[in-house]
C-alpha cells in the first residue's frame, strides 16, 4: 500500500529500508523522503519502525 502519498512511498519500501538498516523515522525520511512533507504518514512510519525494533529485540540473544 502507498504509505506516503506526497512521495509515493509504499510500506514495502519502508520495510526494505528498515531491513537495510534504517533505525528511526528520520533515517527513513532521509532515505526516501517519506514523512518529510505534510506529515500525514508520520504515525504509520513510526509504527513500522517500532514494530521492526520489537522484532529485532525478540530475535536478539542474550550474552552472558
Amino acid at each position: 500500500m502507498i504509505l506516503c502519498l506526497c512521495r509515493g512511498v509504499s510500506d514495502h519500501t519502508v520495510e526494505r529500508l528498515i531491513v537495510e538498516g534504517a533505525e528511526t523515522v528520520a533515517d527513513v525520511e532521509r532515505a526516501c523522503g517519506a514523512g518529510g512533507d505534510c506529515g500525514a504518514c508520520g504515525e504509520l512510519l513510526h509504527a513500522l519502525v517500532e514494530r521492526a525494533r520489537g522484532e529485532q529485540y525478540r530475535g536478539a540473544t542474550a550474552v552472558h
